[in-house]
């Protein structure tokens, strides 16, 4: 990577191993703002674990002296102002039953977070889980834990029923899906077509001024621009579409 002054080539002698870890939310926001996606983009704006940056370095200088034939001349110098906090979840074996639906053998449940990776502590009643940091950024309450539970235990394992209707107590009357069937089957019948359309619409089928619009900052296409403020543009594009 980089311009011909610092490219890699057969006369070059020394090579300066350089990693680094960015904050996602900056690197999301500077690669859509400027429209620039790029492969480093992709990675880092998911939130590389900072943790793994010593262990690539290590097994880069590795293979480094293994097929380059390359030495070490230098220690390694480790900026490392920010380390992540440690974070600690406590989950109780009664709400984990209750969300996953079936009785959950407590061993079961240490096991299969164990084998992702948590440090877990077994008490009376609950499970303390440790978050490994690469698992930082999208662990945060009980129902994530006991979704990771699930998901190793294995859903086909669950039962297969749904949770029961206490609003509609058993009368399909008291059902508002029920209705909205009826009304849908009603229309047809009486010679109505049911028409679905995009919910944004170009500056000129836009109703109203521009300006009080709502659009998207970075739309895909110039067709879906502008959040609409009336179906009727939609409808007659759809009506005398050729």
């Amino acid at each position: 990577m980089g311009l011909a002054n610092s490219v890699v080539n057969e006369n070059t002698k020394r090579v300066l191993y350089f990693l680094d870890n960015n904050e996602p939310r900056h690197i999301r926001s500077a690669s859509m703002n400027l429209g620039i996606r790029t492969e480093a983009a992709t990675l880092n704006e998911k939130g590389i674990d900072p943790q793994l940056t010593m262990d690539a370095l290590l097994y880069g200088i590795e293979l480094f002296e293994k097929i380059a034939n390359g030495k070490i001349i230098s220690s390694i110098v480790d900026i490392y102002p920010n380390k992540p906090k440690q974070k600690t979840i406590e989950v109780s074996l009664k709400r984990i039953n209750r969300i996953i639906g079936i009785e959950m053998n407590p061993k079961t449940c240490v096991k299969a977070l164990s084998d992702l990776g948590f440090k877990t502590t077994l008490d009376k009643d609950s499970i303390k889980v440790t978050v490994p940091t690469f698992r930082l950024n999208d662990m945060d309450t009980e129902e994530d834990v006991i979704e990771e539970i699930a998901r190793i235990y294995g859903y086909h394992n669950l039962p297969s029923k749904l949770p029961p209707d206490e609003s509609s107590a058993g009368h399909e009357y008291a059902d508002e899906f029920f209705w909205e069937e009826r009304a849908k089957e009603t229309l047809k019948y009486w010679g109505f077509t049911e028409t679905y359309t995009y919910s944004f619409v170009p500056e000129n089928m836009f109703e109203g001024p521009i300006d009080d619009a709502v659009f998207v900052t970075n739309p895909l296409t110039e067709e879906f621009v502008y959040m609409r403020n009336s179906l009727i543009p939609s409808l007659l594009k759809s009506c005398f579409r050729k």
